[in-house]
């Protein structure tokens, strides 16, 4: 099966292309840079992210996950990633992971990829529930998860490890009868 290419109003989601490389580098870099610049990881190099990009040509549409370039319609300007992995035919689920660059934050790209990624999910692949998971102190994907209509469905106590750190994370879940036309 051909990897789908969505379009909203703003957004094109579409497969990564090698030539996309130089744009994730940056778009990361600067995420890096706005995130925590004592946090001591540094930004993959231009190299490993078409490293990834070569061996993430094998599995952006293997049936297990999708993966989108998101990007602007009107500049074709890369702004993020949309992916619904650990797809689940049997039981018909998916965990949807959302990143939207600092630049483009707060513009409502986020709740457009997401909700046109939910959408695929729910009506062309005939997913029953799609889940994702977020940091309990990111306030800001809970209010994301809130605007798709996803509701909170538990909690998971230091689920995450970063830098040698747990923290706790909260699930939130949307199922195809929760959608409202």
């Amino acid at each position: 099966m051909a990897h789908p290419i969505l379009t909203t109003e703003r957004l094109y989601l579409r497969p990564f292309t090698p030539d996309d490389a130089h744009s994730i580098a940056s778009l990361v870099d600067s995420a890096y840079t706005a995130t925590d610049p004592e946090d001591g990881a540094a930004a993959p190099s231009v190299a490993a992210i078409e490293d990834r990009l070569a061996f993430n040509r094998g599995w952006t549409w293997d049936g297990s996950s999708v993966t989108f370039a998101v990007s602007l319609t009107d500049t074709a300007a890369l702004i993020g990633t949309s992916t619904l992995m650990h797809i689940d035919p049997e039981h018909r689920n998916a965990m949807l992971s959302l990143w939207i660059a600092p630049a483009y934050r707060g513009k409502g790209y986020g709740t457009e990829a997401a909700s046109e990624s939910i959408r695929y999910g729910l009506d062309t692949l005939g997913l029953h529930q799609i889940y994702a998971i977020r940091l309990q102190e990111n306030q800001r994907s809970a209010k994301l998860m809130k605007r798709l209509g996803m509701r909170q469905k538990g909690a998971m106590d230091e689920f995450v490890c970063h830098n040698g750190t747990y923290y706790d994370c909260i699930l939130h879940a949307i199922m195809k009868q929760d959608i409202v036309p």
